[in-house]
């Protein structure tokens, strides 16, 4: 897969669900990816697979909310906002050399 040429993809609810967790795995699991689903003008902007309360404890479970988060305000056209929340989470997961 060479996924740095890919931004969007449409699929079956099934197969987008199979797709997008395996994505997820990818960049640190369901807990750091957020996702968007837009329409002409509006969209709707959540955590892959809920909000996971049983995991409250572990922050990056909470990373894909924010990250959510950061997406609907750069939609919104917000981007200092998206931006702010986007270096805060970075700051917290520090990418690591392979």
């Amino acid at each position: 897969m060479r996924a740095d040429e890919i931004q969007v993809t449409g699929d079956l609810e099934l197969n987008g669900d199979y797709l997008s967790d395996a994505c997820a795995a990818q960049v640190g699991g369901l807990g750091m990816a957020p996702v968007s689903n837009i329409g002409d003008g509006f969209g709707v902007f959540e955590a892959t697979h809920g909000t996971a309360p049983k995991y409250a404890d572990r922050c990056n479970q909470s990373s894909s909310v924010m990250l959510s988060g950061a997406m609907m305000f750069e939609f919104l056209g917000w981007k200092e906002a998206a931006t702010l929340i986007e270096d805060g989470i970075a700051r917290h997961h520090p990418a690591k050399a392979p």
